[in-house]
């Protein structure tokens, strides 16, 4: 489940992907083991603490930094 966090923080990878690629086979499954493991489903923690998408500058305007 932490390669399948690190992947949605971290890529672009659908998570149709993500479940092939952490070993999974059946889409529910992995989307009820994400959501015991987490506390929320994958797209949910997508949003939450995705890395990629978010350029410096909005991280920097966000903080008041020119």
């Amino acid at each position: 489940m932490e390669k399948a966090c690190d992947y949605l923080k971290n890529s672009d990878y659908k998570i149709d992907r993500i479940l092939e690629m952490v070993g999974y086979n059946d889409k529910s499954y992995f989307i009820k083991s994400f959501k015991g493991y987490t506390g929320m489903t994958p797209s949910k923690y997508r949003d939450k603490y995705r890395i990629s998408g978010r350029g410096l500058g909005s991280l920097t305007g966000q903080m008041g930094v020119k």
